[in-house]
């Protein structure tokens, strides 16, 4: 087992290689659970390292730039400010309390298979599939380490 040289780095890193290899548990029975602990740690460690570093914040990109993090505009269902809810900022302040506090949803196909989460928080809500979730945190977790 490597050791760890940069603990918050290589934390988030790893959890980073535990989504990409996904492929290998594919229609197994825990893939969902597995993506919803990997958000706690990309969603809630980063940012509780970035408000640590004062230099560092998330870019605050509008929804359009949004869809290269794989989040649609049609996946953000309320926002509570038109002019900032839907910032990348704002949008992941709102996931990791959503994750944080557990304020989200498993929605399933016909067969019951788990095809999107929705997240909740005060004055928002997103229902974001599984897919796109995978990218977005993806990218977020690689943003925070650079």
């Amino acid at each position: 087992m490597a050791e760890y040289t940069d603990f918050n780095k290589d934390v988030i890193e790893r959890t980073i290689d535990i989504v990409e290899s996904y492929d290998e548990i594919k229609g197994k029975k825990y893939e969902v659970t597995l993506l919803i602990n990997c958000l706690t740690g990309l969603l809630v460690l980063p940012k509780e390292i970035l408000s640590k570093q004062k230099h560092y914040s998330l870019p605050n990109s509008n929804l359009e730039d949004l869809e290269d993090w794989g989040i649609k505009q049609e996946h953000i269902i309320k926002v509570s400010c038109a002019s900032c809810g839907y910032k990348l900022n704002n949008i992941v302040r709102h996931m990791r309390n959503s994750v944080a506090h557990m304020r989200i949803d498993a929605l399933n196909d016909d067969s019951g298979k788990i095809v999107m989460l929705r997240f909740k928080d005060s004055g928002f809500k997103a229902e974001i599939p599984i897919k796109a979730l995978e990218e977005f945190v993806k990218k977020l977790a690689r943003s925070v380490i650079k």
